[in-house]
């Protein structure tokens, strides 16, 4: 990280469309909190919502429950957790004018069904959205598995939304974390020899603030 990464003291972090809430728990452990820039925060004041409501959340994923038991009883000195449901990544206007976030977190966004143009418009709106409730100098992070920031063309609906992609890499999930389609338990997975599965490698991207290019959502 470098000396133009603003870091408060005490971090402002929303995550969106979490599944079954695995990421948001790993940041209970602020070993996790590499990937979100954080050097010289001392602490984290953690949003953590799901697209479900709790009722469907803990009835689709087996580890939901013992998640969001983590997330609301724990004991941790340096962070404080809010766990919200029914939280929708492309309408944060319940968040309007009442909270502004350091890091906003969207990990492995998926609908659901196997459409590029539909998953274009999720990110379309995400960022337009996540605009909307982020600090001026805070960062949105987002992970894609394989070919997806390609096809789903991650970098020009950034750029559409007037964000600057500051950094992308292979991103190496924290202990715990499981990708989970929205509409199942599922995780992603491909397929090796003999049948032998391996979590697909993903990319993490990091943008900020850039110059606005405009303000219409493209198709």
């Amino acid at each position: 990280m470098d000396g133009a990464v603003h870091v408060p003291e005490c971090l402002r972090v929303l995550t969106v469309g979490d599944g079954d809430l695995s990421y948001s728990r790993s940041l209970l452990e602020k070993d996790n909190w590499t990937d979100l820039d954080v050097n010289g925060a001392a602490s984290m004041d953690l949003t953590a919502t799901t697209y479900d409501s709790l009722a469907s959340l803990v009835d689709k994923y087996a580890m939901a429950a013992s998640n969001i038991e983590a997330l609301t009883t724990t004991s941790a000195p340096f962070i404080n957790v809010n766990v919200r449901h029914e939280v929708d990544a492309t309408n944060l206007s319940s968040f309007a004018n009442a909270l502004h976030f350091d890091r906003i977190v969207f990990h492995h966004p998926h609908t659901g069904v196997e459409d590029v143009h539909r998953h274009r418009r999720l990110l379309s709106h995400f960022f337009h959205a996540a605009l909307q409730v982020l600090n001026p100098h805070g960062f949105i992070y987002v992970t894609l598995a394989r070919d997806q920031p390609d096809r789903w063309e991650i970098l020009s609906r950034a750029s559409a939304a007037s964000l600057t992609c500051l950094m992308q890499s292979v991103w190496t999930p924290p202990k715990g974390y499981t990708r989970k389609r929205h509409q199942s338990d599922k995780s992603f997975h491909h397929v090796l020899l003999h049948g032998a599965k391996l979590q697909q490698e993903s990319t993490l991207f990091r943008f900020g603030r850039g110059v606005a290019s405009s303000s219409i959502l493209p198709p």
